[in-house]
């Protein structure tokens, strides 16, 4: 978790991604993401990125704030993405 942290200090823009045809658990881990960052980070701008026409989006009703992207060339981006039960975060910074 240390190596997140210091890795997030590095940036001021975050783009959270999930994977195609999204579920559940890929709503509630970019959005507790979401959620984490704004509370413990406020000065990165966090985007979640990805398509929002789902009827599970509009089941889920998770109050976000419109962010815009910034012009800022430095952006890191995390996707979340289960396979077999269990979660991967692939981190890729720019």
């Amino acid at each position: 978790m240390d190596k997140i942290i210091n890795l997030l200090k590095q940036y001021k823009q975050v783009f959270l991604y999930r994977h195609i045809n999204p579920d559940y658990d890929a709503f509630g881990s970019t959005v507790g993401m979401y959620y984490f960052l704004k509370e413990n980070f406020p000065e990165i701008n966090v985007v979640l990125k990805g398509s929002f026409d789902n009827v599970l989006w509009e089941k889920f009703n998770a109050p976000i704030d419109e962010e815009k992207e910034l012009l800022i060339v430095n952006v890191l981006m995390v996707i979340f993405q289960y396979v077999r039960r269990s979660l991967r975060l692939i981190i890729i910074s720019s």
